[in-house]
């Protein structure tokens, strides 16, 4: 309680500080109840989350490390491959939610055509425009991000890798051969 007093009446925490953001941490994946443990920190509860509760609970997400909210964002876009389409359709992402900055040295701006994302660096302005898979896989991006738009991030990078493993139709096999005709 004194810690939280002191917290909340200290005027010197600086408003832009990763730390203050920070309150959970992956600590294990229990893999026959496909159940994630997340560590509250500065004490000793543990919880117990399936991947669905945390993607829905926003706050979880927020205070998760950038690092550990991009892989939460890959795990989510592999379990809505795995499940029907009647699950992928009720699960939307609502993206307002996870463009919101509080912190970090980047800012997501837009995403492309070919589904790359433009981020800016806040403090010199320089743009970047990277496929989300580089910005997951480089730890200097990717830790350097909001926690809720390094989700967003990695959730884009499964969403695209999936879309590159779907088995490609030859459509120049004999039987497709198309017919033309003549119409007056």
């Amino acid at each position: 309680m004194k810690a939280l007093l002191n917290f909340i009446t200290n005027k010197n925490i600086s408003k832009n500080n990763k730390a203050d953001y920070i309150f959970y941490r992956i600590v294990d994946y229990i893999n026959t109840k496909h159940e994630y443990v997340l560590h509250c920190l500065n004490t000793r509860a543990l919880f117990n989350y399936v991947i669905t509760e945390i993607t829905q609970d926003i706050t979880i997400i927020s205070g998760l490390s950038p690092q550990q909210a991009c892989y939460i964002g890959i795990e989510y876009a592999k379990y809505l491959k795995s499940h029907s389409e009647s699950v992928q359709k009720k699960m939307k992402l609502k993206t307002e939610n996870y463009l919101t900055c509080r912190y970090g040295k980047y800012r997501i701006c837009y995403e492309d055509r070919i589904k790359n994302i433009c981020f800016i660096c806040i403090k010199t302005k320089e743009e970047f425009l990277m496929s989300p898979k580089e910005i997951c896989s480089s730890e200097e991006f990717i830790e350097e991000f909001d926690s809720l738009q390094a989700y967003y991030i990695g959730f884009l990078a499964g969403l695209r890798n999936y879309e590159q493993e779907k088995p490609t139709i030859n459509t120049t096999s004999v039987f497709s051969v198309p017919y033309l005709r003549i119409v007056k």
